[in-house]
């Protein structure tokens, strides 16, 4: 495995754990609902794919070719949020739940980074609520049992939780990787100091910007001697 597609898994994986747990968190809410007799309306299909979804999008992320890698990560956070969008249209639009899972997608797509992809992302929440508006029938019901509520805000909380452990872990290798390449220059300083007094500072530059290789070879040069003697000096 190159260093490329070892970088692509990990953030495949990465990816993973965070929609793994925000979309399980979603399960959980509906199953709750379920149990409690609302949102009953192919429930057991919503709360399948939702768990499902997570381990399709890893598969994806982890099996499109090379040429498409770097599109896949914007991709399927378009995917989760429109989603998310479809699944706040499922929960009728419950405020309370919406709002909560609505912060959790734009959470995910926010920490790439790129307002671009966080646009999107808002975009497609946007397009899959209308989508499931249509097709579920518009039905609004602003305020969700207690139970419900509180299992949607223990979701997102574990979520963020998770999303923020692995961003701190990423700060932690990026530190790392900080004070490696601070080694590697205070070496190279060294050196620098230490070669530079037996060679000239042209060939010196010329060696460290990487415009001359260092290796052991006969060159043929043509090269120009003056001789000269100073008038009255010897």
């Amino acid at each position: 495995m190159t260093k490329t597609s070892q970088t692509s898994f990990s953030h495949a994986l990465h990816d993973f754990y965070s929609r793994g747990f925000a979309f399980i968190a979603i399960a959980f809410t509906l199953a709750l609902a379920q149990y409690l007799g609302i949102w009953e309306e192919n429930g057991k299909v919503m709360i399948l794919a939702t768990v499902a979804y997570p381990v399709l999008a890893l598969l994806i992320h982890h099996y499109a070719p090379a040429k498409f890698q770097h599109l896949c990560r914007p991709f399927l956070f378009t995917l989760d949020g429109a989603l998310v969008g479809f699944l706040m249209a499922y929960m009728h639009f419950a405020i309370l739940p919406c709002v909560l899972f609505f912060i959790m997608a734009n959470t995910s797509s926010i920490a790439i980074g790129r307002i671009s992809i966080w646009l999107s992302c808002l975009v497609a929440t946007t397009i899959g609520a209308s989508f499931g508006f249509v097709i579920l029938d518009f039905k609004f019901t602003p305020q969700a049992p207690l139970y419900i509520e509180l299992c949607a805000a223990l979701g997102v909380t574990i979520h963020l939780a998770v999303s923020g452990f692995y961003a701190g872990k990423q700060n932690n290798r990026l530190e790392r990787l900080h004070a490696e390449l601070r080694h590697q220059k205070q070496e190279q300083e060294v050196l620098a100091n230490k070669v530079s007094k037996y060679i000239s500072p042209q060939v010196l530059e010329s060696i460290f910007s990487g415009k001359q290789e260092v290796r052991l070879e006969t060159q043929r040069k043509k090269l120009v001697v003056f001789f000269s003697d100073i008038q009255g000096f010897t």
